[in-house]
């Protein structure tokens, strides 16, 4: 898109919205590298989608969205976007809801980690929810954490790794609400076989 630029760093690209009308669900563009760390967002609504896949539209047309809320990640390149929806649900993708976080029907993604630098430096630590709500808008949430309390560790500053929502149905009595595995990419400047588990 023209209003995007060109974009290196693994900017996110997800779904997000209400997986049920085609009005309502959105093809996501955030972050990457371009002049600089980037921690915008862009979304296209899978009607346009569908309009440019079947000829009757021949540009497609990501347009920005602000995010409202103070508590977004450091803005980085290399991050992990990681929808907390379980594609594979019986009737549908199932989203991880958490009326403490943000209303019912919205979808949560976790950002996290990246370098925080140009020449793949300066792993980042950093982590927010990107909740985006049915109607498109969206808004940052950093909800309280354990390790704040001192009670467990916090994540490892990586970037360029995997990270996968693991619903809780899939995950033992040690983690009833399911967790987000963080698995390998870049720490202090190395690659990394290490994994981090953020208990939800």
């Amino acid at each position: 898109s023209d209003l995007i630029g060109e974009r290196e760093g693994a900017p996110g690209l997800f779904l997000a919205g209400d997986f049920a009308t085609d009005d309502g669900t959105f093809v996501c563009l955030f972050g990457g590298w371009g002049f600089g760390p980037q921690d915008d967002l862009h979304m296209m609504s899978v009607r346009h989608l569908r309009q440019a896949f079947n000829g009757t539209l021949h540009k497609l047309v990501f347009n920005p969205s602000n995010i409202a809320g103070d508590m977004s990640p450091l803005p980085a390149y290399g991050q992990a976007f990681t929808p907390l929806v379980d594609d594979g649900a019986e009737g549908g993708p199932a989203k991880f809801e958490d009326e403490q976080v943000a209303p019912p029907g919205c979808t949560l993604v976790l950002v996290s980690g990246g370098h925080l630098s140009g020449g793949y430096r300066r792993e980042s630590r950093s982590w927010a929810l990107l909740v985006i709500a049915p109607n498109g808008s969206a808004s940052w949430v950093i909800p309280p954490a354990a390790w704040n309390e001192g009670t467990l560790s916090r994540p490892q500053p990586r970037a360029w790794h995997q990270a996968v929502y693991v619903p809780a149905q899939f995950c033992g009595p040690e983690y009833p609400r399911g967790c987000v595995i963080s698995l390998g990419g870049n720490v202090s400047q190395n690659p990394s076989n290490s994994m981090d588990i953020l208990d939800l």
